[in-house]
């Protein structure tokens, strides 16, 4: 993982940053805001590697670089975190308890759902008593799963957070993603049915689904007319997993294949 490292020079009434940052517009606003300086006259370069780290998002590093550069007569200067330095500054991805309920007929099929997802908000970061998931992080897995169930409810209870909370590797979507396949691979199991063809079942034929039917509003920000969820391209994805590693195929006592996610 590439640490937390920035170069930054101010000289002349501007400043001039490299760094691997997320977001370069809030970073260019923070340093404007610290150097007592117009944005337009700060400029933030975007380094290759480290730019999609949750952690990055926030450009706490590169302020203090700026502070630093600020009191060095227009010569450039570099900091570079170490690993103590990430740690004693860091922000935690948010814990989750998910409860997963399910009914299913004589047949093995799963008539109905229940998803209970409880954890904190990144939003506590900004605003307080932001206790529960706002539309973005419940867009992530949660309320975007189309399954064919003809009877869903989700939940969603308030979780104060107690600590700052931080997004590394997929946000929310990991969290939702697990509990939901970890419960499919039981339903599964419950039903005596193999766990690839019965996920293929839970999701139902292709088809194109509008995210705003499953009250999904946020939809990463983009036209929900045209960015559908498609779930003829989740079901190529498990197919194409399982038939690389050779699914179905005999295991000796004692071994099992792990389901697709």
């Amino acid at each position: 993982m590439e640490p937390p490292v920035a170069v930054v020079r101010v000289r002349d009434g501007k400043a001039e940053a490299w760094a691997p940052v997320q977001n370069p517009q809030a970073t260019r606003d923070g340093l404007a805001q610290v150097l007592g300086l117009d944005s337009a006259n700060v400029s933030v370069g975007v380094t290759l590697l480290g730019c999609g780290f949750g952690r990055k998002s926030k450009p706490d590093f590169v302020l203090e670089t700026a502070i630093l550069a600020a009191q060095m007569d227009g010569r450039p200067v570099k900091v570079q975190w170490s690993r103590e330095d990430d740690i004693h500054h860091a922000y935690f991805h948010a814990v989750s308890v998910d409860r997963l309920e399910a009914s299913q007929d004589a047949d093995g099929n799963t008539t109905g759902s229940l998803h209970r997802t409880l954890s904190p908000s990144i939003q506590s970061l900004f605003v307080e008593g932001a206790n529960l998931k706002g539309d973005l992080e419940l867009g992530m897995g949660f309320n975007t799963m189309p399954l064919k169930v003809s009877a869903i409810k989700l939940e969603n209870p308030e979780a104060p957070a107690h600590v700052r909370i931080g997004w590394f590797r997929a946000a929310y979507n990991l969290l939702h993603a697990f509990a939901i396949q970890s419960f499919a691979a039981e339903l599964a199991q419950a039903a005596g049915r193999d766990h690839r063809d019965y996920l293929l079942e839970l999701l139902g034929p292709a088809r194109q689904v509008n995210p705003t039917e499953f009250g999904n509003s946020w939809n990463y920000g983009e036209n929900p007319e045209v960015y559908t969820i498609d779930i003829g391209r989740m079901r190529v994805v498990i197919e194409k997993a399982t038939k690389g590693a050779g699914w179905g195929w005999e295991l000796p006592e004692g071994r099992g294949l792990g389901g697709p996610i």
